[in-house]
Formats: C-alpha cells, sequence, structure tokens
C-alpha cells in the first residue's frame, strides 16, 4: 500500500501559502536571502493536480557548504535522509505537513533546469495538463514504487527544459 503522500489530488490553492510560510522559516534558519529559496515542483503551478507535498529549493554558494546548512534545518524539524539527486542535497519534513527541500547551487544545472520547467508549465497551461494526465497514470501504475514513478516523468520533463531552453 502506498504511503498517504503518494496520490494525485487537485490543486490547493493554500499551497503557494504554507509554501511562503515554510519559506520564512528556512531563510531565519539559515540566515539567506529570500531570493535564494524557491517553490518548485508540480505544487508550484497553479491548476496543476499533485501529490500535497511542496518541494522547495534552497540555492547555496557551493555544494562544500551543504553539510554546514543541515544542523539548522534540523533545529525546524528537517530530516536528512541521506537521499539526493546528482547536484542536491534533499531533506525533508514531515510535520505538521510534508515538505522536500533540495539544496543546491544556486544557478547551477538543478537549479536552473527546475526553474525554467516551472516557469514553462505556468506559461503553458496544456502542457501542465498533459504533465497532470501523465503523472496520474504513473501514479495510477506505480503509487508504491516512488522511483519507477519518478523516472517515468524524466523523458517528458527533459523535452519540456529543452523547449524551455529554446524559447528563452
Amino acid at each position: 500500500m502506498a504511503s498517504p503522500s503518494y496520490r494525485i489530488v487537485e490543486y490547493d490553492d493554500e499551497w503557494p501559502a504554507l509554501f511562503e510560510e515554510e519559506k520564512a522559516r528556512v531563510v531565519d534558519a539559515l540566515r539567506i536571502e529570500a531570493r535564494c529559496v524557491e517553490h518548485i515542483g508540480s505544487t508550484s503551478v497553479p491548476g496543476l493536480g499533485a501529490k500535497p507535498i511542496v518541494d522547495i529549493m534552497v540555492g547555496i554558494p557551493s555544494m562544500n557548504q551543504a553539510d554546514e546548512f543541515i544542523p539548522s534545518l534540523e533545529r525546524i524539524d528537517y530530516e536528512w535522509r541521506d537521499d539526493t539527486v546528482p547536484g542536491t542535497r534533499y531533506i525533508r519534513k514531515e510535520v505538521p505537513r510534508r515538505y522536500n527541500l533540495h539544496m543546491t547551487r544556486h544557478g547551477g544545472d538543478f537549479w536552473v533546469e527546475h526553474l525554467l520547467f516551472r516557469n514553462y508549465l505556468r506559461a503553458h497551461s496544456h502542457v501542465a495538463r498533459r504533465y497532470e494526465e501523465l503523472k496520474c497514470d504513473l501514479m495510477a501504475a506505480y503509487a508504491s514504487e516512488p522511483r519507477t514513478y519518478n523516472q517515468g516523468k524524466s523523458e517528458f520533463i527533459q523535452a519540456i527544459v529543452e523547449q524551455a531552453r529554446a524559447e528563452r
């Protein structure tokens, strides 16, 4: 049986406010500039159905500094799971709700690609609808297999990132 978090739900108008509240906590805890914290993932795209998990991207000057930030995040209830995506340090918070925080180099590939994807979906609602359909299909097949679910989105995401780069 899949975790209750692993389901696609309708867009929730509260997601941006939840992000802003958590962003303020993260900025305060890490003593960084607000411009270094972005709302990414499907909850950052108005109208897009998503897993009810708010994704936060924190841009830091160098990944060599990532370990220095973890204790400050742990003080605001984040837990480092030693699970990461290349170029990031992944840390999550589950109470009172689920937040996934991705620490990455500000302006690096992960940073740029996630903003390109988010902004493209925000600007092209028909593409966001196709992405939601793909996610629903993948969730129906792989709700208990998060890695397979994520791999199933990769080709679509990369194509959109390339399209966004071409249109820049």
